[in-house]
């Protein structure tokens, strides 16, 4: 059980001052510029975010997991949705009005600490993936994705899915790449996924790109 998860769960303070609610695979939670008065955690499930280009193309921006905090940024900075959210799978979610979540806040050092470093994840991540896709080729933001998605998630099979819509590229040239890393031995590609072979390999494979 995550931080938050705990804390909400057993805190005296928040007793009465959020609700549970319920949401089923491929439901949009939120669209883009939805105005929100609320903080989103995860209970349970999965929800991805993504952005939309110009031709409908989906661009992955995060997988949130049990515990996972949503719309933290736009309740503080009191701005509109910057992504749809979409359940990835069944699951339910605490949701806290923004005053009960700000006193929550003052009144716990810890949880305010807490989310302080939630946030300076995010913008590290955002960061390490604006610099991957300026400085370096797709087969490299292929293998950098696989290396983050089999370290944080603990699985070693990954939705091809998932990987078009993280880098935002088409289909024909991500299975391009999939073939070359199936070949080198890396991953074995299965209908709609893969399934990573041996990270070791991943990792000095990205290496070779970062000596460059």
């Amino acid at each position: 059980m995550s931080v938050l998860m705990k804390e909400l769960e057993t805190s005296s303070f928040l007793r009465g001052k959020y609700e549970v609610k319920s949401f089923r695979k491929e439901e949009i939670i939120l669209n883009a510029e939805d105005r929100l008065d609320s903080i989103i955690i995860l209970k349970s499930g999965k929800l991805k975010t993504y952005s939309l280009s110009e031709n409908g193309a989906k661009h992955l921006m995060r997988i949130y997991e049990a515990g996972g905090l949503l719309g933290d940024v736009e309740v503080f900075t009191d701005s509109v949705v910057i992504c749809f959210v979409e359940a990835m799978e069944d699951g339910e979610m605490y949701v806290i009005k923004r005053e009960h979540f700000f006193k929550w806040m003052e009144h716990d050092f810890n949880i305010s600490l807490y989310i302080v470093r939630q946030l300076a994840e995010k913008l590290i991540n955002t960061g390490i993936k604006m610099r991957s896709a300026v400085s370096y080729p797709l087969k490299y933001q292929v293998l950098l994705y696989i290396w983050k998605y089999v370290s944080q998630y603990k699985n070693n099979c990954i939705p091809k899915v998932l990987i078009v819509e993280e880098l935002g590229s088409n289909i024909r040239s991500i299975n391009r790449i999939l073939k070359q890393l199936a070949e080198e031995g890396i991953i074995i590609n299965l209908s709609g996924k893969i399934k990573i072979e041996d990270l070791n390999l991943v990792l000095t494979m990205m290496s070779q790109y970062e000596l460059c």
